[in-house]
């Protein structure tokens, strides 16, 4: 009796230990089975039959003003606004980055930075896209970091899971790649993927070309090293933090010593609107003229 009682306990411990097993395999499934690659659309028309919780755009270079963005990166907003506009719900908008590494940045006025993702916000903003339903990612430096500062500082913590991703054509296979990474590491939230590619406005095919070299290599880079290395979200950030350039402090402080970019750089740096000097002069031209004219009126009034 006591041996047939034994018996019927072990079988009940064991049966009891092999259904643990089977949900610890469940919730293993669940947080680190890799997610499906995000899908891209082949139209804006496509992107405008979805619903999505949040759409972000991607940084591309130094805007020629605080209020207008480079045509290529203007053309990214603009798909956004139409999106945003044919929405039922409307979508919150994300912009991306502080600036790009490559260029010296934007001053305003008062000689402070402008934020890549701010002007951006200003190109939705004057498109009418409301307000309240537009964001900026001021964090970022580069591609990597937009995905990774997007879904630490807002799509986790706003629940933001299905989102449109919008850059340009020529950026698009190493956004993917970057994307899909990042927004794939564990633990994994749920979130559905969707990229829309727009056109590389006023972007010169030669320029795109000094582009296209370092976008195929940086992919591959990504999609054969960085991904299966780094699978989980501490990992990205370890890797950002200790081993890439634009986010370590040893790289950081390393850069202040580099060369600036010479004339044999000028096509990869008209990609990042460093081609674009006469305006971003002349816009400091102004900026410089308001403020002379600013201590012109205080002086006069002085005098009197």
């Amino acid at each position: 009796m006591a041996e047939s009682m034994a018996t019927s306990l072990q079988h009940m411990v064991e049966s009891t230990v092999k259904a643990a097993v089977d949900e610890e395999r469940k919730l293993e499934q669940l947080l680190f089975a890799p997610p499906t690659g995000g899908t891209v659309v082949a139209s804006i028309d496509a992107a405008k039959a979805q619903q999505f919780d949040a759409i972000l755009v991607l940084g591309g270079g130094v805007p020629l003003a605080p209020r207008k963005q480079l045509p290529f990166v203007a053309a990214r907003c603009q798909a956004a606004a139409a999106v945003w506009r044919a929405a039922a719900t409307k979508p919150k908008i994300l912009c991306l980055s502080a600036g790009t590494a490559h260029c010296p940045q934007l001053l305003d006025a008062r000689g402070s930075v402008v934020f890549e993702a701010t002007a951006s916000a200003a190109e939705l903003i004057d498109a009418g896209v409301d307000e309240r339903d537009v964001f900026v990612e001021t964090t970022s430096f580069d591609t990597i970091g937009n995905a990774f500062f997007a879904r630490t500082d807002h799509c986790s913590l706003a629940g933001w899971k299905r989102l449109l991703i919008i850059t340009s054509e020529f950026h698009m296979a190493r956004s993917k790649a970057i994307f899909d990474w990042v927004f794939g590491a564990t633990p994994h939230e749920g979130f559905e993927l969707t990229f829309l590619a727009t056109p590389d406005e006023s972007l010169k095919p030669d320029a795109v070309a000094a582009r296209a070299e370092r976008e195929t290599k940086s992919a591959i880079n990504v999609r054969e090293k960085l991904a299966p290395t780094y699978t989980t979200l501490s990992g990205v950030r370890e890797f950002l933090v200790t081993k890439h350039d634009l986010y370590a402090a040893r790289g950081l402080v390393a850069r202040g010593s580099r060369r600036p970019a010479t004339a044999s750089d000028a096509l990869l740096l008209a990609s990042y609107g460093g081609g674009a000097t006469a305006p971003t002069s002349a816009w400091r031209a102004i900026a410089l003229g308001f403020t002379a004219g600013a201590l012109a009126a205080v002086l006069t009034r002085s005098r009197h």
